[in-house]
């Protein structure tokens, strides 16, 4: 009689063999108690579904009385088996259930030679063991932990899916080729580094490759000081990591475009609006990556990623341009609640709501969204800059250039950087340090100096040192570029009723009446 093949599901570089009860990783068996075996098996021939905790009772222990805590000690064994300590495969819904996230395959005996991309997850990476270059002992030790964080923080990227750090470094000392790579652990993008001793200097390289062709997407090198390993290796994960944020959606819709010219899904759509709200920051590159998210929705009304990128074009729009986009934060708030169903634990809805609620001067509510969007990503830059402008409107300018600072480091490329570094100026104005002041409006001046907040606060920073020629020369620039502004207008802005920032606000309004700003 002919005998049928194993049935074996192929997820995250893992195969589960049904018919034998058997969790594998290459060669290696990795051992799980019997329910828990039973718990993964009901998770993966379900995945992408809801899967109550009702249905596991009945499903794994159908004929005897468990409580939850028989189940939650199976998740957890399994978690431990997969690496899954981010969540990244089985994802808990509070008080109902869980959900298998990562793709699924069944296939007879072994994994298939060939792959179909389009199946994959979008942002899918391995972040692979970084290489020491040097032979220190110590080094070898950054390296490692290096991987370790990354491996962490990468997964914390909006949309991204990372394979667990343990399947990862079973490639650690083999010269396998990416493509095989790719194929073996279900992913497109590989994540690669070195790192090597230069003097008192730690020098890491990295780059991203796109599994399929083996091409490089994307490369950059990092510097840090060798005498504390612990701090530089934070500092170039969080950078590294933030600079993935920035790249990823552009390689993916740049991989769309070649693959499917002129049929973008609406996967394809998001991404290329995130690389758009990623790049130049200008109501016309917001305008059009929102067009992108809207012809998402259209294809998908469920694509969370471009629900969250309307809010975010509104919502930062309206910081920027707030003439422009008079309705916007309204809009910000109708899109970023419908994408915190379904996902609500993305650092860009903290973000979004810590914004809105700004706008709605609760300021201290604002600070606490943008501390829940930093502990869901620890590298998320937009948040510690925005904490900073909080502090401001606290009345605490003395610590707003601690978190821009903060945010610099994490992503001095960012294309908000300009702004950032107006409000690191805005809070040296607020305690009365207007040589400091200038030169941080200067340096944002130099990047783009367009935001009106900026020639308000450069000329405010010149009259109240006793520069009246140079305060006269800006306010002409300004009144120029914003016909009609006035002093009453800019105090309907402020977004705080602390009295030590409207007091300082009021002191820069009378060094502008003073050099000729309209009442």
């Amino acid at each position: 009689m002919h005998q049928q093949p194993h049935r074996i599901l192929w997820f995250a570089g893992f195969a589960l063999d049904r018919d034998r009860a058997v969790l594998r990783r290459g060669e290696q068996v990795i051992p799980l108690r019997n329910k828990a075996f039973e718990v993964l098996r009901h998770l993966v021939e379900n995945a992408g579904r809801l899967i109550f905790k009702d249905e596991f009772m009945r499903a794994v222990w159908p004929d005897v009385f468990v409580t939850d805590d028989s189940l939650v000690q199976c998740v957890r064994d399994i978690r431990r088996a997969l690496d899954d300590r981010t969540q990244q495969l089985i994802k808990a819904v509070p008080r109902r259930g869980y959900v298998f996230t990562a793709p699924v395959r069944e296939a007879p005996f072994a994994l298939p030679t060939t792959r179909s991309v389009d199946r994959l997850p979008r942002l899918s990476v391995a972040v692979m063991p970084f290489v020491d270059l040097g032979g220190d002992p110590a080094q070898a030790f950054f390296a490692d932990g290096l991987t370790d964080d990354l491996t962490t923080d990468v997964s914390h990227v909006g949309d991204s899916f990372v394979i667990a750090r343990n399947t990862a470094f079973t490639y650690k000392g083999k010269s396998t080729d990416a493509r095989e790579i790719g194929r073996d652990l279900g992913v497109r993008y590989l994540l690669e580094g070195g790192v090597q001793r230069s003097g008192k200097r730690l020098r890491v390289n990295v780059r991203l490759v796109e599994a399929e062709t083996a091409g490089e997407v994307w490369a950059e090198r990092f510097d840090g000081d060798r005498a504390d390993l612990l701090v530089t290796q934070d500092e170039i994960t969080g950078r590294i990591a933030r600079a993935l944020e920035m790249e990823l959606p552009a390689a993916e819709w740049r991989r769309s475009e070649r693959e499917r010219p002129g049929e973008p899904d609406a996967m394809d759509l998001a991404m290329r609006g995130w690389s758009l709200v990623h790049g130049r920051t200008s109501p016309e590159t917001y305008a059009a990556a929102r067009d992108c998210f809207t012809r998402a929705l259209a294809l998908d009304a469920q694509t969370a990623s471009a629900l969250v990128g309307i809010a975010w074009t509104y919502a930062f729009g309206y910081l920027a341009w707030p003439y422009l986009y008079p309705d916007a934060p309204g809009i910000a708030h109708e899109y970023i609640e419908r994408a915190a169903v379904l996902v609500p634990h993305d650092a860009r809805v903290h973000h979004i709501r810590g914004f809105l609620r700004r706008m709605r001067k609760a300021t201290a509510a604002a600070a606490e969204a943008y501390d829940a969007a930093i502990v869901a990503n620890r590298n998320f830059a937009n948040a510690y800059a925005q904490l900073g402008t909080v502090m401001l409107e606290l009345g605490q300018p003395e610590r707003t250039g601690a978190y821009i600072e903060r945010a610099l480091r994490l992503s001095p490329r960012d294309p908000s950087r300009a702004i950032w570094i107006g409000m690191a100026a805005s809070a040296e104005l607020g305690m009365e340090r207007y040589d400091e002041a200038i030169a941080l409006y200067e340096r944002a001046g130099g990047l783009r100096l367009t935001l009106r907040t900026h020639l308000v606060g450069l000329g405010a920073a010149h009259a109240l040192r006793g520069d009246k020629a140079e305060a006269r020369q800006i306010l002409a620039a300004l009144l120029e570029a914003f016909p009609g502004l006035t002093i009453a207008a800019l105090r309907e802005e402020a977004l705080t009723t602390n009295t030590r920032y409207i007091d300082s606000r009021e002191r820069n309004y009378a060094a502008l009446r003073g050099v000729g700003m309209p009442e």
